[in-house]
């Protein structure tokens, strides 16, 4: 098994945004879906969402070239605690094929996946 540093993870999400198509783009408020904010912040459907969207055990947290880490899904719920509503970061699966986006400041949301017959040579 490879170990990644931050910096692997971090290019690795980067290339991928380049073959993402997000999904639910005909929604009034395009791909983006309002999680709530502070107190209302509604951290079941977060995660309900996140154990719906990805099939891996395995996903990778990006948040900065230097703070980007791997972690498995069941130790989630633990890193969401100290992120949502607090940072701009986005969870990848172990491929780096499936995304979810989240903005702090707007308390949001956005699903995406990779491309079909893209690769993320870029």
């Amino acid at each position: 098994m490879t170990v990644w540093d931050s910096r692997l993870i971090f290019a690795a999400a980067a290339s991928g945004l380049n073959h993402i198509r997000w999904l639910n783009e005909t929604k009034d408020n395009g791909a983006w879906a309002y999680i709530g904010d502070g107190d209302e912040l509604d951290r079941e459907m977060v995660m309900d969402t996140i154990n719906k969207f990805f099939d891996d055990n395995a996903l990778y947290i990006v948040l900065t070239k230097r703070d980007s880490f791997k972690l498995n899904k069941e130790d989630i719920r633990t890193a969401l605690t100290n992120l949502l509503g607090k940072a701009n970061f986005s969870i990848w699966d172990s491929k780096f094929e499936k995304v979810i986006g989240f903005v702090a400041a707007n308390a949001i949301m956005r699903l995406g996946q990779k491309i079909k017959g893209s690769t993320n040579k870029s």
